[in-house]
């Protein structure tokens, strides 16, 4: 793995370790943990992408998206909205309650000035989609999509997407977005046509909670 890679997952590891000591961390030091942590790690996953896929960065889509991906990439971000807003009903339904993410009751029930809804915006809709889609689409749905066709990668990566926030009653949503944007780095042959689509999806996310808080409790 070498020196990097080790310093990038132990630093990842520090990141993780200090959330967990936190008490009662809030939206803002939740989201600054996850994005050095994530950062970290999509460094690792970046360095490592040439040597596993065998391919260049350019081949496996990291270069300046065109007019077509990104119309892609902006098509996809309502079909991620509407997907996981049906997931969450259906979810909803069955356990009669229900369960938002906890980062976005956070979000909504703090009062936030300006200069910290701005570092909130750039870390939800810039930073995280990039590092989260390194991880996640670049990494797990290429190495899917290699051995086993689209949809093992585009599930598997779902899935994992999923999980990794650590919710289980949101992670089947969250599944949903995984799956459409692997259809969308698939379809753009571009890796930040994803990063694009998560982006406008967090966007929108925390748009309806500005504009409703009480969204999150219905």
């Amino acid at each position: 793995m070498g020196a990097l890679g080790a310093g990038l997952v132990a630093g990842s590891l520090v990141a993780i370790a200090v959330f967990g000591h936190l008490k009662n961390p809030g939206f803002v030091e939740n989201l600054l943990v996850t994005v050095v942590a994530e950062g970290l790690l999509a460094t690792f996953a970046i360095w490592c992408l040439p040597k596993v896929a065998r391919m260049s960065l350019r081949s496996l889509g990291l270069r300046v998206p065109t007019l077509k991906a990104v119309g892609i990439a902006i098509v996809g971000a309502p079909c991620a909205v509407v997907g996981a807003s049906i997931v969450s009903a259906i979810v909803k339904h069955y356990t009669h309650a229900p369960h938002p993410q906890a980062s976005v009751v956070a979000f909504a029930q703090g009062a936030h000035p300006l200069g910290q809804s701005i570092f909130v915006f750039l870390g939800a809709c810039a930073v995280a989609p990039i590092a989260e889609e390194s991880i996640f689409r670049w990494f797990a749905f290429n190495l899917g999509l290699r051995y086993g066709g689209f949809w093992i990668g585009a599930i598997g990566s779902g899935v994992l997407f999923g999980l990794a926030h650590m919710d289980l009653y949101n992670a089947p949503a969250l599944a949903v977005v995984g799956v459409v944007l692997c259809a969308v780095y698939y379809l753009s042959r571009n890796a930040f046509a994803s990063a694009i689509t998560h982006g406008l999806f967090n966007a929108i996310t925390l748009a309806v909670v500005l504009i409703d808080p009480s969204v999150v409790t219905r």
